[in-house]
């Protein structure tokens, strides 16, 4: 019974913005005053309660201290960037006009989770301090993934002075393992697991499988001059592992020239990227390739 009280008190609040803390580990009753207190401004109240985390997990106060500064703007940008390159645009999604990033993360208990970091207005991240983090799956596992931000947090602590988004992401799919001991939400993002036929129960007969209506074959039409789309041809698993490592290589180069101040040609690239007229149009001109016949 106490069990049942003590989770019937942390549940799902019903504001929309409390949820949307809730889902990120919070406690019930600290989502609802920090969203009481934010009045709407949902990044205003995730601040609060990481703050608040950030001083019991890393020993951190008064986060963010407003020390932010145009250079970290310029290198939070770039490393977006570098994100993107490594991991994969599809996998990347920008949050709060650009103060923020979602990654997608495949954790090691089958969870698909995401990992979100925020530059929040006045945050020295990275020259003084540690952005903030949330890893969640939308409510699921919720124990676990609050365990999972506080190691976060620490870590992104430990890194203050280098941008650390590839550092939070190697350490986050290996922070979830095991089942899942909780029950996952309405729209969780629990990995189905394979389903296993179930035989019939003794004594009774199985009723016969209902017989398959005859293959019809597609009508020979005339062929079309209009050009079909070119495959692209699929890479090889030895393949993937190679290019894999040559981003990872990129990246660390791009983290060492950020660390060192000696800017070499990965750092380069990257703001040459960023400086390009079409840089804001990657996704329409990634679109427009993927879609041509040839």
């Amino acid at each position: 019974a106490g069990a049942s009280s003590s989770r019937d008190e942390d549940a799902r609040p019903e504001d929309g913005d409390a949820a949307w803390l809730w889902e990120r580990g919070y406690s019930r009753a600290a989502c609802e005053a920090a969203a009481k207190e934010h009045a709407g401004n949902r990044e205003g109240a995730l601040a609060s309660l990481f703050g608040s985390l950030l001083a019991d997990s890393a020993e951190i106060s008064g986060w963010p201290a407003g020390c932010g500064s145009d250079a970290d703007a310029e290198d939070w940008l770039e490393e977006l960037t570098a994100i993107e390159a490594i991991v994969g645009e599809d996998k990347v999604r920008t949050l709060c006009d650009g103060a923020g990033v979602a990654v997608d993360v495949e954790t090691e208990s089958g969870i698909r989770a995401t990992l979100e970091v925020y530059r929040f207005e006045g945050c020295g991240y990275p020259s003084a301090e540690p952005p903030a983090v949330a890893f969640h799956a939308r409510g699921a596992m919720r124990d676990s993934f609050r365990a999972a931000t506080s190691k976060l947090a620490e870590l992104a602590a430990e890194n203050v002075g280098t941008p650390c988004i590839y550092t939070l992401l190697e350490a986050a799919g290996g922070m979830i393992v095991g089942g899942e001991s909780e029950r996952a939400p309405v729209g969780g993002t629990k990995t189905d697991p394979q389903t296993k036929a179930i035989s019939a129960p003794r004594g009774t007969t199985a009723k016969p499988a209902a017989a398959s209506a005859p293959e019809r074959k597609a009508p020979n039409r005339p062929s079309s001059d209009k050009p079909t789309r070119r495959e692209r041809p699929s890479m090889s698993p030895a393949e993937i592992v190679s290019e894999n490592k040559r981003l990872s290589d990129a990246l660390t180069a791009y983290m060492d020239a950020f660390r060192t101040g000696k800017k070499g040609d990965a750092f380069s690239m990257m703001t040459q990227r960023s400086n390009l007229p079409a840089s804001n149009s990657r996704e329409e001109v990634t679109r427009a390739v993927a879609g041509a016949s040839v």
